[in-house]
């Protein structure tokens, strides 16, 4: 378990001033040590104490905020367990960032939601939000939720899926994307195929016709 000692304001965030403040602690659930690691060294940057947990435990809700991945059915039943009790500020990092797993996660209770693949520092954004009882999602997200009010209409893009569809509309290649989402080249491709498909693609200009249709080029 790795902890860092800070002074913190109220709000999660570490105080500028010297009176000592209570720790914020926040508990990492996550499978793959090195992620683990790089998200432990974000919060512990922010000041937070750290803890690190492979899989969950019932010590984790001694926490005031956990960040917890959600890449299986069975970490979905976990977070059902945490939040049956009075629970700590529970943001979950999502493998699937889709609408269907967003209101999954907000139907479940949890103050957060975020996609696993977001840079470091929007996981702190989203812990520190939800420790001050605020919930943050996605532009797109959010309407997709609100359009979705009435009825179950399928639209299965993420945010960052979004941001790859606006990014391909300005240009920029492949390889460009990947190196910007901290992907391999060979990975990027898998995951825009994979976009391609869902969305009923069959290239690049059929991929932006959608985004335009969908108004995600408007964004």
């Amino acid at each position: 378990m790795h902890v860092a000692s800070s002074a913190l304001a109220a709000n999660g965030r570490p105080s500028n001033g010297s009176a000592p403040a209570t720790l914020t602690r926040v508990a990492i659930v996550e499978r793959l040590p090195a992620y683990r690691r790089g998200l432990a060294a974000a919060f512990a940057e922010s000041g937070f104490a750290i803890e690190e947990h492979a899989v969950f435990d019932e010590s984790v809700r001694r926490a005031d905020a956990v960040a917890f991945t959600v890449d299986c059915e069975d970490a979905w039943s976990a977070l059902a367990m945490l939040v049956e009790a009075p629970t700590p500020a529970v943001v979950a990092l999502l493998e699937d960032p889709s609408v269907a797993s967003y209101r999954r996660a907000l139907r479940l209770g949890l103050v957060g939601t975020v996609p696993r693949e977001a840079p470091t520092e929007q996981i702190v954004s989203a812990v520190c939000a939800a420790l001050a009882g605020t919930t943050l999602l996605p532009c797109l997200i959010a309407r997709q939720l609100a359009d979705r009010a009435g009825g179950e209409v399928p639209f299965p893009i993420s945010e960052s899926e979004a941001r790859w569809l606006r990014a391909m509309a300005e240009g920029m290649t492949i390889a460009s994307m990947a190196k910007a989402a901290r992907y391999s080249e060979r990975q990027m491709h898998r995951l825009i195929a994979n976009l391609y498909k869902r969305i009923g693609a069959a290239n690049r200009q059929q991929a932006l016709v959608f985004a335009a249709r969908c108004g995600i080029l408007d964004t």
